[in-house]
């Protein structure tokens, strides 16, 4: 039980108590102050929330004890002393917590740590409240009216030695921390925690004494009188010292005044402090932003700000406001470490370097004109490619002006007085969307001058600038104008500047810029007038140098093209004269061959005679087809049957390309239809073909296979198509193949004219001729032909009547050539085909026999020595007009122009060597009007 040690009357409050509760309130007051006057730093300062507890938690246990104090009854005291633990309780936890967020250790606060702290309080607490039943607080309490003011007096308990051990270690522990920093910190924050290490023990050490029951103090509480002393002190020193901030002594002194933008950030990027400047340029205040993360406040904050590692300085620009209120900052991030090194917080300094940064804008802007002039003066004196210097100026342009889209150039042509729009590819992709709006094509825009608007045709004329903002329209025509239109929204466009490009008095061009801005300035213009001066000169010379490349490449293309002729020329008069010399012994070889062949002759001999005549007239056909090359003689066609003409030409080759292990496929389409062709001129086409795959395939790899197909494209045109397995032609001799004297053959195995004959024979044809082939995986050779089926009507003689017909054997016919073999032979075929002839080597006998005898046809050779074949037909007129009506002329190959003329004025029969025996009879009997067999001999009339 509670025993008294005295009466009632003698706990009676006495005018000697007052002056004890007056310092008691007053020391209540001044921890609550204290706690409110750190409360208001909690956004900014870590363990202000700590501190504020830490000394609410001494007010609440200093009031408690005055209110015990003033009390009179026994039970007020006892109750009110109870009421003290629940601020006693707290103050060693909240000095611990205070310590290690002050000491930078404020992660270990974890809510599983708090918990743990707040065991022994809370049982401490529940102890107290309910000591009557246990007593492990304290097991007596009587009142002690010895002093001047009457207290409890009390006996404690196991509970209360507990608390107190547990207070003392976290009273120790903490200041084992302070210790710790105030050795190991640097000197800048040594003084402050050995200050606060310093100041601690004076509430503790009372305390002690007050358990101890030696009580130094004439109060009640001397733990809570300390605490009371200490606490504003702490309040005061706490902010300006605390190793986070910036100190406010220096924030009011210095950090307020500043120029530059400051900004505070903790450790875990939430805004702790702005100066004044950085609220006005980041329109916000303190108090709105205050505790908020950054990226949350700012979103298009620089990455920089949240990750800068960098222990010294980080710095980038900043760019804030829009328009004429852009302004540039320079932002310095510098990381704040505590005494242990690590980052406790970040300071953002920005500093206004808008008219720095225009300065240096300027003078790039200056270093980039004069590198922009120096390239353009520099490429004008490098090249003189067009496009080359459109490129550069355009480029130029860009770094100029720092636009998105190139400028436009349109060439003058004074002959025309047109724009001629020149495509460079920087604007490919903004035109081909313009062209897709417009549904037009730019690659050939000419855009007359006469359409340019007003205004800007008077500035062309006066040599300057034209600015057009956007909605202005450039030119009249409507159509124009919406091509424009869809440019300038392709470009982005929002202001265009067109500059006339003049040189020596002389507009040769102009030059459009687009901008994605409303306005460009004098000095923009200026420059730009500057680089389209320079662009006039280089377009003007590469003008000049593209008239005289043309001028002497065309000159130089003349100049090839009289060689060549030449060329051709004496190629064709060569070729003409070996024609010539060919024909009259191919002639006598031809006609005696067929003589013996109608004799009565074994088998084997006529066989042999007739491999004799084919081969003679191969021979002929190989001086016709050089004669075709030599353009000395125009192809003669009829109906053939392409198919037929494939199978002579493999025919001919067939042996050769088994020898070489050459495969043959045809695909011969069965609808395929004669067409109007030169036999032999395709003859050669094929073979010159053939002869080509077959030695790429035996040069490569011994053999293959040659797949030949004909096939009907249309009513109009057929294809033949010749495919090797050979190693295929290389891409930079594929389109060559066809040019003359070209070949990739040893000298002495091709000359280069085989595909060069065939591509010309095929276009005389109508046709079209071409390779295709890949490296590796052989060539295929295209010949397309057009299918005709007109033929030349030949007049077919017609019948006279029986009594106007006599035999051959009553004709005389006078045979005159200089060859004397194709005389015997002519003179031997027709006595054979049963006419009385005769025959003489040169005019000059052939008119004396004239002279003196009577004959009913002429057969003589047109070009001969002394008197050739017209003027021997003047003196066979001369001496008998119907005689001459009915000569035949005999060529042995190309006629010169003259006697070209005169066969075609005189209408007489012509035949060119080597002729076929049918070929002469069939002339003869139709000169003298008789009917001829099958096989062309004259059928006697009855």
């Amino acid at each position: 039980m509670v025993q008294g040690k005295g009466s009632m009357a003698q706990q009676a409050v006495t005018s000697q108590v007052a002056p004890y509760i007056l310092l008691s309130i007053a020391a209540t007051a001044s921890l609550l102050i204290s706690a409110l006057y750190v409360w208001s730093y909690r956004p900014r300062l870590l363990g202000a929330v700590s501190a504020a507890i830490l000394f609410l938690a001494g007010a609440e246990w200093m009031l408690a004890s005055t209110v015990g104090l003033a009390s009179t009854s026994f039970a007020a005291k006892v109750l009110w002393d109870k009421a003290q633990y629940l601020g006693m309780v707290v103050v060693p936890t909240a000095w611990l917590a205070f310590t290690l967020q002050y000491t930078g250790r404020a992660k270990k606060l974890a809510p599983r740590t708090l918990c743990l702290l707040s065991v022994v309080p809370l049982i401490t607490v529940l102890l107290v409240f309910t000591n009557d039943a246990h007593g492990l607080i304290w097991s007596r309490v009587v009142l002690d009216t010895s002093r001047p003011f009457v207290e409890l007096d009390k006996t404690y308990g196991a509970g209360f030695w507990v608390f107190i051990s547990y207070s003392y270690s976290l009273v120790l522990f903490a200041a084992a921390l302070l210790a710790q920093m105030a050795v190991r910190s640097p000197r800048l924050y040594r003084w402050p925690a050995a200050a606060i290490l310093c100041a601690m023990p004076v509430p503790w050490l009372l305390s002690a004494l007050e358990v101890l029951d030696l009580n130094p103090l004439p109060t009640p509480e001397p733990t809570v009188l300390g605490l009371a002393v200490a606490g504003p002190i702490l309040a005061w020193a706490l902010p300006r010292f605390w190793l986070g901030n910036v100190g406010p002594v220096a924030r009011e002194v210095i950090i307020e005044r500043m120029g530059d933008g400051v900004l505070v950030l903790d450790e875990e990027d939430r805004v702790v402090d702005l100066n004044p400047v950085a609220e006005r340029l980041f329109s916000c205040t303190l108090a709105e932003v205050i505790g908020q993360p950054v990226a949350k406040v700012w979103p298009r904050w620089p990455d920089r700000l949240l990750e800068a590692t960098d222990p010294t300085q980080v710095g980038t620009e900043l760019v804030l406001g829009t328009g004429d209120l852009e302004r540039v900052y320079d932002m310095r991030i510098s990381d704040l470490v505590d005494w242990r090194g690590h980052v406790s917080s970040r300071v953002a300094v920005l500093r206004d370097i808008t008219e720095r940064k225009r300065a240096e804008d300027e003078a790039l802007r200056r270093s980039d004109e004069l590198a922009a002039l120096n390239a353009i003066a520099m490429n004008v004196t490098s090249t003189l490619e067009l496009e080359e210097i459109l490129r550069t100026i355009q480029k130029s342009v860009l770094r100029i002006l720092g636009e998105k889209y190139a400028p436009l150039f349109a060439l003058f042509n004074e002959k025309d007085q047109t724009l001629d729009l020149v495509l460079t590819g920087l604007q490919e992709q903004a035109l081909r969307a313009a062209e897709n709006l417009v549904g037009l094509k730019l690659d050939q825009l000419t855009l007359p001058v006469a359409a340019l608007n007003r205004d800007m045709w008077d500035a062309l004329l006066a040599r300057k600038p034209y600015v057009a903002t956007e909605g202005s329209n450039l030119v009249e025509s409507s159509m124009y104008r919406t091509l424009i239109e869809a440019v300038q929204t392709a470009m982005e466009a929002k202001c265009m500047l067109h500059l006339p490009l003049w040189v020596r008095g002389k507009l040769v061009g102009s030059m459009l810029v687009f901008l994605q801005r409303e306005r460009v300035s004098d000095e923009e213009i200026e420059v730009l007038s500057a680089v389209a001066s320079q662009a006039a000169i280089a377009i003007e010379n590469a003008r000049l140098f593209d008239e005289l490349t043309t001028t002497l490449r065309e000159r130089n293309s003349a100049q090839a093209q009289l060689i060549q002729t030449a060329r051709l020329s004496a190629i064709g008069e060569m070729i003409s004269g070996v024609a010539h010399e060919l024909n009259n012994p191919l002639t006598a070889v031809m006609g005696y061959a067929e003589l013996l062949q109608a004799t009565d002759l074994d088998a084997a001999v006529k066989e042999d005679l007739r491999r004799i005549s084919e081969s003679a007239m191969r021979a002929h056909r190989i001086v016709q087809n050089l004669l075709a090359f030599a353009r000395q003689k125009k192809p003669q066609r009829s109906l053939a049957d392409i198919n037929e003409l494939i199978e002579r030409t493999l025919s001919l080759r067939r042996h050769h390309l088994e020898v070489d292990n050459v495969q043959v496929v045809t695909d011969l389409a069965e609808n395929l239809p004669w067409t109007m062709a030169d036999v032999s001129q395709l003859l050669q086409v094929f073979l010159n073909i053939i002869n080509n795959a077959h030695q790429a395939m035996v040069g490569a790899d011994g053999g293959g296979v040659l797949a030949v197909k004909s096939e009907l494209m249309d009513e109009d045109t057929m294809r033949l198509t010749f495919a090797d397995t050979g190693p295929g032609i290389p891409e930079e001799i594929l389109a060559r193949i066809f040019d003359a004297f070209f070949t990739t053959k040893e000298v002495g195995t091709g000359t280069g004219l085989g595909l060069s004959v065939s591509h010309g024979i095929v276009q005389e044809h109508g046709g079209r001729i071409w390779a295709e082939s890949e490296p590796g995986r052989g060539a295929i050779f295209f010949v397309e032909l057009p299918v005709t089926t007109w033929a030349e009507t030949v007049p077919v003689p017609t019948p006279e009547d029986d009594h106007q017909r006599i035999s051959a054997a009553s004709k005389r016919i006078l045979v005159i050539d200089d060859e004397a073999a194709t005389v015997d032979m002519i003179v031997q075929l027709l006595k054979e085909s049963g006419y009385q002839v005769d025959g003489v080597k040169s005019a000059d006998l052939a008119i004396e026999k004239l002279h003196h005898e009577r004959y009913d046809l002429v057969v003589s050779h047109i070009e001969m020595p002394g008197i050739d074949g017209p003027t021997c037909m003047e003196e066979v007129k001369a001496i008998d007009p119907e005689l001459a009506q009915r000569m035949i002329f005999i060529t042995a190959g190309v006629l010169n122009p003259a006697t070209q003329a005169f066969l075609q004025t005189c209408g007489a029969r012509c035949i060119e060597k080597p002729f076929r025996v049918e070929h002469l009879t069939t002339a003869v009997a139709e000169a003298l009007g008789l009917e001829t067999s099958a096989r062309g001999s004259p059928t006697p009339s009855s």
